[in-house]
């Protein structure tokens, strides 16, 4: 492969993208996309979860059921979540008594009482620590956001109590009470930042994050690549390939076309991120919150911190990759078919490859939901034909670091131009083929064909 293959390269460019961007659909597409990117935060705002007002309590009483072997005082409790001015006037009851008596009660209030909830304090032996659990009726009231906001000032108020209950000194309590992490150094640190463990499950939050960003960028990738496929089948059905070929050489109609796709996509992207800017700091003027403080109300603020700026350009640049990959190998599998009535005969090869690419990546996201980040896990992130699904997320949850993500860049590079360096010892045969759809094993043949056929030209120069 050499630079001659791609004469013509920035003249296909330029026409491929000039025209795309001019169709009624790629404009209608951006609009779209664009309006709503700016109405997001607002309607988030305005109807989504969360949407009333933060400091509004419907909960009128709590039975705190304690199963904890730990003495709790009511007036203690009282007087403290009483102090806070969101819960002034909330009754508090701490009842004690058989398994059979506080299940009898939670089934009384769970079905009858709209504005009271049961906050069980127990023991956690396996974690060996305690565990709070809150029922309400579903059907009053009183939203889960309520109850939820109650739970964790009540487990606040519990930790604190029972910390406090040690009667120790101010220094000696926090040894006692500390938290004990530990950190994990080997040879491939860069794969994973280590804080707390050295590998845990995801939770339901980060589950949505990561299916959101392998759904996506799938879509982009199918999207981009179809296109590209479909205009190459048009271009040769019309014969438009056969007067193209006189001044452009093949490997620069397949290269100019992805090319000027990916900027295609990036250009969306930008849009997209330039109107959610604007949709943020229009929530921000009307309703007091910011884009990232609505989106705590579905994702923790853990995994939004791990969204910055730099981030999220790498995370396009892996993307774009990945359409470059996938560009190639579906335009060489659409160069191999004469009519657009083939095209879905001729694409099975690729639509099996992307199928199993998704597969793996979601079952990727199935084994962090269970097992956290294993082998497997890791494997999809950095493999070239799931990186592009996989590691978006993967950077999302804060699981790779900027060195991490550089080596899947540098992967997915060098994969690009192997595939590019296979295809160009075939493109030119295939596009100008006629007739059935060429199949893969043709293909590898025809690459054969052309390894012998350069390695005999060689040794006749020498």
């Amino acid at each position: 492969m050499n630079k001659n293959e791609f004469r013509g390269l920035k003249e296909v460019f330029i026409y491929t993208f000039s025209q795309y961007v001019k169709t009624k659909s790629y404009i209608i597409t951006t609009i779209i996309m664009a309006f709503a990117a700016l109405v997001v935060f607002p309607f988030m705002a305005t109807f989504g979860k969360g949407s009333g007002s933060e400091t509004e309590n419907k909960v009128e009483k709590v039975y705190v059921i304690n199963n904890s072997d730990v003495k709790l005082d009511d007036e203690a409790l009282a007087s403290s979540l009483n102090a806070n001015e969101i819960y002034e006037g909330v009754s508090f009851e701490i009842y004690e008594g058989d398994e059979e008596e506080t299940e009898s009660l939670k089934s009384e209030i769970t079905e009858n009482s709209a504005s009271e909830i049961i906050l069980t304090i127990e023991r956690d032996l396996e974690l060996g620590g305690f565990t709070v659990e809150a029922s309400y009726d579903g059907d009053g009231i009183l939203s889960r956001d309520n109850v939820s906001d109650i739970a964790s000032v009540f487990a606040d108020w519990f930790y604190d109590y029972k910390t406090g209950s040690l009667s120790l000194k101010d220094d000696v309590k926090d040894i006692v009470t500390g938290d004990v992490s530990y950190e994990i150094i080997n040879d491939f640190d860069f794969l994973n930042e280590i804080e707390g463990t050295e590998t845990e499950a995801i939770g339901q939050s980060g589950f949505w994050v990561v299916y959101t960003a392998i759904f996506v960028s799938y879509m982009i990738i199918a999207m981009s690549s179809g296109l590209i496929s479909s205009k190459i089948v048009e271009e040769k059905a019309n014969r438009i390939v056969e007067y193209l070929m006189t001044t452009v050489r093949p490997m620069a109609l397949i290269t100019g076309k992805i090319m000027a796709m990916m900027l295609v996509t990036f250009i969306n992207c930008g849009v997209v991120g330039i109107c959610a800017f604007i949709s943020s700091k229009v929530a921000k003027n009307l309703f007091g919150k910011t884009g990232a403080d609505l989106l705590t109300s579905y994702v923790d603020a853990e995994t939004l911190s791990n969204i910055s700026a730099d981030r999220i350009v790498l995370a396009i640049i892996v993307i774009m990759l990945g359409i470059f990959i996938y560009g190639i190998i579906a335009g060489l599998f659409g160069a191999s078919v004469s009519k657009m009535e083939e095209l879905q005969q001729g694409m099975r090869g690729y639509s099996m490859l992307i199928l199993v690419a998704f597969l793996l990546s979601y079952a990727s996201l199935m084994v962090m939901q269970d097992k956290g980040f294993n082998a497997f896990v890791w494997f999809t992130v950095f493999f070239p034909f799931t990186s592009s699904m996989v590691m978006p997320g993967a950077m999302c949850l804060g699981e790779v670091t900027i060195f991490g993500v550089i080596a899947c860049i540098v992967i997915q590079i060098v994969s690009a131009l192997i595939l590019l360096w296979f295809v160009s010892l075939i493109y030119e045969g295939v596009i100008v083929a006629t007739g059935e759809p060429i199949k893969c094993s043709k293909m590898m043949t025809m690459a054969k064909q052309k390894l012998m056929l350069d390695a005999e030209r060689r040794k006749s120069h020498e």
